[in-house]
């Protein structure tokens, strides 16, 4: 989905937690820097603090073969910096394969 749709699309959800004075809202197992834009958007509408976490490969990559660091960058510059933080998970199906450690080590976040 583009910004736009998922803003739309999570929209009335951030509003319901919003209206019952949650503390944030946190967006699970994201896999473009798309999505991330769009929860973060309906977020800050709702005066609601996010958190992004990003599903991960073996590589350090998201699925769609894009660098981590370019998705939080990408996120942060469309955002003004909006999330609170971002989390990292690795895949299911990476884990399986190699431990995290390995996965750590093979991106950077910061140059």
């Amino acid at each position: 989905m583009s910004a736009d749709e998922t803003e739309a699309y999570h929209g009335s959800q951030v509003g319901v937690f919003a209206d019952a004075e949650v503390d944030l809202v946190t967006a699970l197992t994201l896999t473009s820097a798309e999505e991330a834009i769009g929860v973060t958007r309906a977020a800050r509408k709702a005066d609601v603090p996010a958190v992004i976490s990003f599903t991960i490969e073996v590589d350090g990559r998201l699925p769609s073969g894009r660098r981590l660091d370019e998705a939080i960058a990408q996120v942060d510059r469309e955002t003004s910096e909006g999330p609170a933080y971002f989390m990292v998970q690795l895949s299911a199906s990476a884990g399986s394969q190699q431990p995290c450690g390995l996965v750590a080590r093979s991106w950077r976040l910061w140059n």
